[in-house]
């Protein structure tokens, strides 16, 4: 919650929300200035569709959408007609800031939507701060995140990467 309300203040935003994604959805987990996220609201319904559009595409979203990116902003556009803002950029939270040995970057976690209601584009520079913020952010997310698990879930993800360890590609010769 605290980047969140940073980065709202820091950008002059109206809302800035972060989610992580849970199967093929992404779930709606903070909103700046928002002590509890109900997630049955319709704008948090809206948010997390704009979110899950950026994880999709595993980009950066704007909206207004420029003509030439060949980017889909509908869920972007629908959130800023129902709710007022004239400016949104959704960018999705990677895993890892490290390249894989393909080259691809890792698998996107989350997404983090920013909203201004002032007619004020969000400019390029304050893109790149923000994309330099979640990379250095991002892993701390993932481990709070962990940690506020139930304790099963996260006893059933020890006992996976033990045997991912176990089974897996590293220390063959110990094996």
């Amino acid at each position: 919650m605290a980047l969140c309300n940073d980065l709202a203040r820091r950008l002059d935003a109206e809302r800035v929300s972060l989610g992580f994604t849970s199967g093929d959805a992404v779930h709606l987990h903070t909103v700046s200035d928002t002590e509890h996220v109900q997630r049955r609201m319709s704008v948090s319904r809206d948010i997390e569709a704009a979110m899950e559009e950026a994880v999709d595409q595993d980009a950066a979203v704007p909206w207004p959408c420029e003509p030439t990116l060949p980017l889909v902003a509908r869920a972007a556009g629908e959130l800023a007609g129902k709710h007022g803002a004239k400016h949104i950029v959704t960018l999705p939270l990677r895993g890892s800031t490290r390249y894989e040995a393909s080259g691809e970057q890792a698998e996107a976690i989350g997404a983090l939507t920013i909203e201004r209601e002032v007619d004020r584009e969000i400019a390029a520079a304050e893109l790149d701060e923000v994309r330099r913020v979640l990379d250095l952010t991002t892993p701390r997310l993932i481990e709070l995140r962990e940690r506020d698990r139930w304790i099963g879930a996260r006893w059933v993800a020890g006992v996976q990467r033990v045997g991912a360890m176990a089974v897996g590609p590293k220390h063959t010769w110990a094996k």
